[in-house]
């Protein structure tokens, strides 16, 4: 045991270290398939039919697969660490000889001794980290952002980290629809205008809003101050979206 320990504490100082531009995440910013870009700090350079590995996370119920080239590679994590903390369990594999296994061992290596994850600059690239250092780089396989995503009636449920209450007069939400325009129900005035998304990032065109005077605008005036401010979103791993400002603080989100 203490012999792995030392040569997993190796393993980490020998990676290269995270750059100062990365960001911080919530696990389920994870969600979804992505490819893998590098490992141990070496590019991975996609397959004669144009395919690279990929792993993707299932959030919802702490589950991981790997492509590898070879064989596929299988794990759990624990979803309930704090956010930027990750650890795999039980890297199991299929049981395949291929000429080239380099990438599936280095792949399986990294994520046994993955610690920790982080946002990279580019809103659709993370990194697996060991100790602060990247072992494998990820990048989003396939726009499984976009309207879409968004349109709908979302229940406004934070503001600005404070809990939004609701009453069956008086409903808090935000409306999508798939021409770029959104709704706002405050409980007081209605806000709408239009927004524009490009994968993970979004930005929120100035409000038109009706003029009635309540004794409660709180709701109102949150959104009024925020919607400005929101540059991004993404899933959380309770299935509702946050939305983030340029900081990467979380100061809004929506759910079903």
């Amino acid at each position: 045991m203490k012999k792995s320990i030392t040569i997993g504490m190796a393993l980490c100082a020998l990676m290269l270290t995270t750059s100062c531009s990365t960001r911080t995440i919530d696990l389920g910013g994870l969600s979804g398939k992505w490819n893998v870009i590098s490992v141990d700090g070496n590019a991975v350079t996609p397959g004669a039919d144009g395919q690279g590995p990929t792993i993707s996370f299932d959030v919802m119920n702490g589950r991981a697969v790997a492509t590898t080239g070879c064989n596929r590679l299988m794990c759990g994590f624990n979803k309930d660490l704090p956010a930027g903390n990750l650890t795999f369990s039980r890297v199991a594999s299929t049981m395949m000889a291929c000429p080239d296994m380099s990438t599936e061992d280095a792949m399986k290596r990294a994520l046994e001794n993955t610690t920790g994850y982080v946002g990279l600059r580019k809103a659709n690239e993370v990194a697996l980290t060991c100790g602060g250092k990247r072992v494998m780089v990820l990048r989003k396989g396939y726009q499984d952002y976009s309207i879409a995503t968004l349109e709908g009636k979302w229940r406004i449920t934070e503001l600005d980290g404070k809990d939004v209450k609701h009453t069956a007069d008086e409903p808090r939400t935000v409306t999508f629809d798939k021409n770029g325009k959104y709704f706002c129900e405050t409980g007081c005035n209605n806000l709408s205008g239009g927004f524009t998304t490009d994968y993970t990032a979004i930005t929120f065109g100035q409000a038109m809003s009706t003029r009635m005077a309540c004794p409660d605008m709180s709701t109102e005036q949150a959104l009024s101050s925020l919607l400005p401010t929101v540059t991004s979103y993404g899933r959380l791993a309770d299935g509702s979206l946050g939305f983030y400002n340029a900081r990467n603080d979380m100061v809004m989100k929506l759910s079903r």
